[in-house]
């Protein structure tokens, strides 16, 4: 790794994450309300998908205690920050349930499995993928965040199939995406995931939602659930809600 690395606190201490200083993704709050929606009492197989140097999944083993987790990257060098991130002595408590796999979500199915993604062995699926479409936006010249933050056209079809894939019957899939993207996100749900929760994330009261939280379960028919805001800021800044999750290690199953 030749990038200078930061490391940085997750959940009041709970879990510390190398990263990248300059070039490459950075993990902030979206890792953290992706891992809190996974509830404390969790049990079995946590894919964290395009992990990077291991934010969410570090949050989600540090709060579950009965969960092991798997680490799926495809760059080297986030590889490199999230194996010395588990060694950490300040995540010496959940450092032996992290799994670390070096697999491409978008190659084939046969080298997926390889590498050791096995399909039907996981309880749990979470996912923060690239959010932005290759032919609408401007990519970053650094290669590393680039392949982080956008993707080709179609593609995130292919995390959906994933997810479905790695799961468990019953198992539960949760992503964060931008607001905009929740057409695409339901339809690519349907066949796949039921039971619906929808999380919208607001900056601040009276905006609107920049962020959305979605859950599901496979195979299940539940009907769709649109569950209450969450408002990040407030004038005196986080509100208590919001420093309950980031500062603390509280899951939204415990706000509610």
């Amino acid at each position: 790794m030749t990038t200078p690395a930061s490391k940085d606190q997750f959940i009041g201490g709970g879990a510390y994450v190398l990263q990248p200083r300059a070039e490459g993704h950075r993990s902030g709050m979206d890792a953290v309300f992706l891992a809190a929606v996974v509830p404390a009492d969790a049990t079995g197989v946590l894919y964290d998908l395009g992990a990077g140097s291991g934010a969410a999944g570090f949050c989600a083993a540090a709060r579950a205690p009965g969960l092991s987790v798997c680490l799926v990257e495809r760059d080297e060098d986030m590889l490199e920050l999230a194996e010395k991130g588990r060694q950490l002595p300040e995540n010496k408590g959940f450092a032996d349930r992290i799994q670390i796999i070096q697999a491409d979500i978008l190659m084939p199915a046969p080298a997926r499995e390889m590498a050791g993604l096995a399909a039907n062995s996981a309880d749990w699926v979470i996912a923060n993928p690239p959010f932005y479409l290759q032919e609408k936006v401007r990519s970053s010249p650094h290669p590393h965040r680039r392949e982080a933050h956008v993707l080709g056209e179609g593609d995130l079809e292919t995390w959906f199939r994933l997810a479905a894939m790695l799961l468990k019957p019953g198992g539960h899939m949760a992503l964060i995406h931008t607001a905009n993207a929740l057409v695409e996100v339901l339809k690519l749900c349907e066949g796949r995931f039921g039971g619906i929760q929808i999380r919208p994330i607001h900056p601040r009261a009276g905006k609107k939602a920049n962020r959305v939280v979605v859950c599901g379960q496979k195979g299940s028919r539940g009907e769709l659930t649109l569950l209450p805001d969450f408002i990040v800021h407030d004038e005196a800044g986080n509100t208590a809600q919001a420093k309950a999750i980031l500062r603390q290690g509280k899951g939204f199953p415990d706000l509610e």
